[in-house]
């Protein structure tokens, strides 16, 4: 796994500490009880970053929500540089995947992609969905909903409290969306903050959510502002 994280806080992102931005590699396969960690970057660039996705088997790419842009990062030498920009489409960029020669991304009530080229740039950026707001995402696994001849996206929407399906194509077409689950003035899924499928046998169809719990932003039931904590639920799709 690769980790990342940002020595910064609310009183100095606009003008953060020189090499704030941290990466990580955590490595499960020697001890799986005791990984071994390593720092692999220490930009100077970024403010930080708010996702990672793998470009490659040794460049990832990491999107950095204060620079509007996607940078890449080489995992054998730490090198970094801002690869891929769309001053349109990536204003507060968020969540970030890679997925059928495309790369995906969420940035503020957008859900957008572009295909990618083997040098690490990326053709036109487009929009294939708008809601209030998005945050972190997952991007169906091949196989899923195989017979549908369409790719499905699940996005945590905030503080909107739910989650919402994508459903597209790939060649481009009819887009459609719908929210599965929560509803605005529910803590059913309080404040989602990002969605991931099953890896383990029989849970391609089970879709992982974690919460804030209404800790950032409150639910609102019933005219009371309600939190409750943080959550890591699971949603089985149909």
């Amino acid at each position: 796994f690769y980790v990342t994280g940002a020595n910064t806080t609310s009183d100095n992102i606009s003008d953060p500490p020189k090499n704030a931005t941290h990466i990580w590699r955590v490595d499960f396969t020697t001890n799986p009880d005791t990984p071994d960690i390593k720092l692999i970057a220490r930009p100077t660039a970024p403010t930080g970053f708010n996702g990672l996705a793998a470009f490659n088997e040794t460049i990832i790419l990491a999107s950095a929500s204060y620079q509007d842009s996607i940078f890449a990062v080489d995992t054998t030498t730490g090198r970094t540089w801002e690869a891929i920009k769309d001053a349109n489409l990536m204003s507060s960029i968020n969540g970030i995947k890679v997925q059928d020669g495309f790369v995906y991304w969420t940035a503020g009530g957008d859900f957008c992609r572009a295909k990618l080229y083997s040098n690490v740039t990326a053709g036109p950026g487009e929009v294939i969905a708008e809601a209030i707001a998005f945050d972190d995402f997952a991007v169906s696994p091949d196989g899923f909903r195989a017979g549908s001849g369409r790719k499905f996206a699940y996005a945590a929407t905030a503080a909107e409290n739910t989650i919402m399906q994508i459903s597209f194509d790939l060649q481009g077409g009819r887009n459609l969306t719908s929210v599965i689950a929560g509803s605005l003035d529910s803590t059913e899924i309080a404040e989602p903050t990002g969605c991931a499928f099953g890896r383990g046998e029989g849970e391609t169809d089970w879709l992982y959510v974690t919460t804030g719990g209404g800790s950032g932003v409150g639910v609102d039931v019933d005219g009371v502002e309600v939190a409750v904590g943080a959550q890591l639920l699971g949603i089985k799709l149909n």
